[in-house]
C-alpha cells in the first residue's frame, strides 16, 4: 500500500513553531505510522474514519501538538464526525487567528507538474534522511 499522497495542485500550509522535542516525536511517529502502513500491518478504512488525515491527525501529531483542531464535520447524513481537509483549514484559519507563531503560506509553482516535482523532490529529501527544510521561510535568527 502506498502511505505518500502527492499533492500536484496549489496547497495551502499552516506553519507553526513547535520545540525541538515537539519535532522529534512527530517524525518517529510518522515513520512508525509509514511502516505500519506500507507493511500491510495498518490500513486505511474510510468507513470507521481510518484515513490518512486521521492518522496523521490523531496517531502522528496529536500527541506533540494537543490543541491543533481536528478538522472534523459531519460525514454523509450521519452523526459520523470524520476528518477532512475542508473543516480542518476552516478550522486552521480560526485557530491561527488565534494562536502565536503560526502563518498560512500558499504553494502554487504554477502548473500542476511543477508543482508536483516540488513536493516529490521535497518528500524524496525526507525519505533520504536529510532533515526537512523550511520551504516557506527563511530560517529565524532569534
Amino acid at each position: 500500500m502506498n502511505s505518500d499522497y502527492r499533492i500536484p495542485e496549489k496547497t495551502f500550509l499552516f506553519k507553526k513553531k513547535i520545540s525541538e522535542e515537539a519535532y522529534h516525536q512527530i517524525k518517529a511517529q510518522a515513520e512508525k505510522n509509514r511502516t505500519e502502513i506500507i507493511s500491510g500491518s495498518k490500513y486505511y478504512n474510510v468507513i470507521f474514519n481510518n484515513t490518512c488525515a486521521e492518522e496523521v491527525r490523531n496517531d502522528v501529531i496529536g500527541d506533540a501538538i494537543p490543541d491543533l483542531p481536528y478538522g472534523r464535520s459531519r460525514a454523509v447524513l450521519t452523526a459520523v464526525e470524520a476528518i477532512n481537509p475542508y473543516a480542518f483549514y476552516d478550522q486552521m484559519k480560526q485557530y491561527a487567528a488565534k494562536t502565536r507563531y503560526i502563518g498560512e503560506f500558499v504553494v502554487d509553482k504554477g502548473d500542476e507538474e511543477t508543482t508536483e516535482d516540488f513536493w516529490r523532490k521535497f518528500m524524496d529529501d525526507i525519505r533520504a534522511g536529510e532533515n526537512p527544510r523550511d520551504v516557506l521561510l527563511p530560517e529565524e535568527k532569534e
